[in-house]
C-alpha cells in the first residue's frame, strides 16, 4: 500500500519573490478567507467568488457577487477550511451602496455586502484599519481569494495567497473610494472569482489588517489594475461597525475556537497517484475533529469535472485494527469534503483523498475544534 506522509511548517505572510508561476503560494494561511457557493443544490453548488469573516456570523464579500441571491430556489454558503460549509440566510444580505450605485452592482463606487449565517463560527481576529491610515502607492500588501490562478482556467476553488504592491488608481477608470494594484504576468492576481476576497497587511501583533475587499480584476485577470474597495473610508468602517457590534452580542452564544492540527495545501492526484494519505495526530481534550478537502474541477466542461472523495481511518486499536469512518465524511459537494468526528479518539488519524476521475490538486485541512 503506498503511503504519503505530509508534513506542513506554516509561517504566515512569509516574503516570497514574484515568480508566480510556481504554486508554492496555495495556502491554509488567514482562516477567515473563504469562498462563497452559490447553487439550488449542495450536488450543483459551486464557487462563485471570495469573502471573508468578520465575525462569528457575518460574512463581507463583493456586492456583485450577490446578483442572483432573488433567484427562485437559491441559496449562498460559505466554505471556510476550518469550519466547513455555513449556510448564509438570504433574508439577511446588505448591500453598502446608495440607490444610485445600486441599480448597477458593478460600479465601483461601492461595492460591498454583508451576509448573515445561519450558524456560528467563530470570533474573528481580524481588524480594521485606523480612518487616520494612508495607503500610500507601492505599499505592500497581500491578499488571498479562492480565484482562477492564470493562464489555467481550471484553476479555481484553491486557496492561495499572494503578495501585491499597490499603485495609483487609474483616473480613466473613475475608482472612487478604491485601492487599486497594477497586474502583468508576474502579479496576476486576483482573478475571476476572487471577488470579495481581502486585501491585508500583517500587524507587529499578528493581527490581519483589512485594507480592502476585491471588486474588479483587470483585463483577462493579467494586464490593468484590480479594484478593490477601501476599508480605511470611515463611511465603510460606521457601516460595518455597527453591524459587528450586533453580531458580537450573538457570539456570546458562540464557543467554537478552531486549531489546525496540519494541513497539505498543494496535494496531487492522477492515474498513476490515485490516492494520498495525511496523518493527523489528535490529542486528548479535542471536541471534535474537522478534516476539510477542496480541489480544482479541472476541465471547463461540466462533464469533465474531477471527482475527488475523502474517507477518514481512525487509530489502531489495541488488536492493530483500524475502522474505516466514511460515515462521518460528506462527500455529496460538487469539489468539496467534510467530515467530522465527534469526540474524536486520540492517536494517529489518516485522512484519506481518493481520486474517482480527473486529475488536478486539492487541499486538505485537520482542525481540531474545541467547545
Amino acid at each position: 500500500m503506498q503511503l504519503f506522509l505530509f508534513l506542513l511548517t506554516v509561517c504566515l505572510l512569509v516574503v516570497i519573490s514574484p515568480t508566480y508561476a510556481s504554486e508554492g503560494n496555495w495556502s491554509s494561511d488567514f482562516p477567515e478567507a473563504g469562498s462563497l457557493i452559490e447553487g439550488h443544490s449542495r450536488e450543483a453548488a459551486m464557487v462563485v467568488c471570495s469573502g471573508v469573516l468578520l465575525s462569528c456570523d457575518l460574512v463581507l464579500t463583493a456586492a456583485h457577487c450577490l446578483k442572483y441571491r432573488d433567484a427562485p430556489g437559491n441559496r449562498f454558503w460559505f466554505y471556510l477550511q476550518h469550519a466547513g460549509m455555513l449556510e448564509v440566510n438570504n433574508d439577511e444580505v446588505e448591500l453598502f451602496c446608495d440607490s444610485q450605485t445600486c441599480q448597477d452592482l458593478q460600479g465601483f463606487v461601492y461595492d460591498l455586502g454583508i451576509l448573515r449565517l445561519e450558524s456560528y463560527a467563530w470570533e474573528s481576529s481580524i481588524t480594521e484599519p485606523s480612518e487616520s491610515s494612508v495607503v500610500v502607492s507601492s505599499a505592500a500588501a497581500d491578499f488571498v481569494g479562492f480565484g482562477i490562478k492564470p493562464p489555467s482556467l481550471g484553476n479555481y476553488n484553491l486557496k492561495r495567497r499572494t503578495p501585491v504592491r499597490l499603485s495609483e488608481c487609474d483616473a480613466s477608470f473613475g475608482h472612487y473610494n478604491s485601492l487599486c494594484s497594477d497586474l502583468s504576468d508576474d502579479l496576476p492576481t486576483p482573478c475571476r472569482k476572487d471577488s470579495g476576497g481581502p486585501l491585508y497587511t500583517l500587524s507587529d501583533e499578528g493581527a490581519h489588517s483589512l485594507l480592502g475587499i476585491a471588486s474588479k480584476t483587470g483585463i483577462g485577470c493579467r494586464f490593468g489594475q484590480a479594484i478593490y474597495n477601501d476599508m480605511t473610508n470611515p463611511r465603510i468602517q460606521s457601516w460595518i461597525a455597527e453591524r459587528i457590534g450586533k453580531s458580537k452580542k450573538r457570539c456570546r452564544a458562540s464557543t467554537m475556537k478552531p486549531m489546525e492540527i496540519t494541513s497539505e495545501p498543494n496535494g496531487w492526484l492522477n492515474e498513476t497517484s490515485y490516492f494520498q494519505e495525511l496523518e493527523i495526530e489528535v490529542d486528548h481534550g479535542i471536541d471534535e475533529l474537522l478534516v476539510t478537502m477542496n480541489h480544482e474541477p479541472g476541465e471547463s466542461t461540466s462533464e469533465m469535472y474531477n471527482d475527488f472523495d475523502m474517507e477518514l481511518i481512525g487509530p489502531s486499536s489495541s488488536d492493530g485494527k483500524t475502522a474505516k469512518l466514511a460515515s462521518n465524511c460528506d462527500n455529496t459537494w460538487k469539489l468539496l469534503s467534510i467530515c467530522r468526528v465527534p469526540s474524536p479518539a486520540p492517536g494517529t488519524w489518516k485522512a484519506r483523498v481518493i481520486r474517482k476521475h480527473g486529475e488536478g490538486h486539492f487541499q486538505l485541512v485537520a482542525t481540531g475544534i474545541t467547545k
